[in-house]
């Protein structure tokens, strides 16, 4: 059962240039629902070819690295874990009004 939740950990592929860091307000799409919402923390940061972890408690995610993201939002959304409910779990970053992000929520509540 889907729950309503302000903050989730999830895996994030990160795709533009201009890196995503710490404290960063982007808007978060998931199914039909957009929020805006805040970085909290990049637990780890994993280069995304080889899976080897670059960095614990990183500030900022670079260019087609992978990082293991808490993101807060403005409002609760609901959502699942990608493993209970894929359609649920699956989202998309937008920054500066161009996608440049996907990801899946691993974790309820941040």
């Amino acid at each position: 059962m889907p729950h309503m939740v302000k903050e989730v950990k999830g895996s994030l592929f990160w795709m533009s240039k201009t890196p995503l860091k710490v404290g960063e307000r982007v808007v978060l799409k998931c199914s039909t629902q957009e929020v805006a919402c805040t970085v909290r923390g990049i637990e780890r940061r994993i280069d995304s070819s080889t899976l080897e972890v670059l960095e614990e408690g990183a500030k900022v995610l670079e260019n087609r690295e992978v990082g293991e993201v808490v993101l807060s939002f403005s409002t609760a959304l609901i959502v699942e874990d990608f493993n209970t409910t894929p359609e649920l779990g699956r989202f998309v970053v937008e920054k500066d009004y161009t996608i440049s992000g996907g990801g899946i929520i691993t974790h309820l509540g941040g």
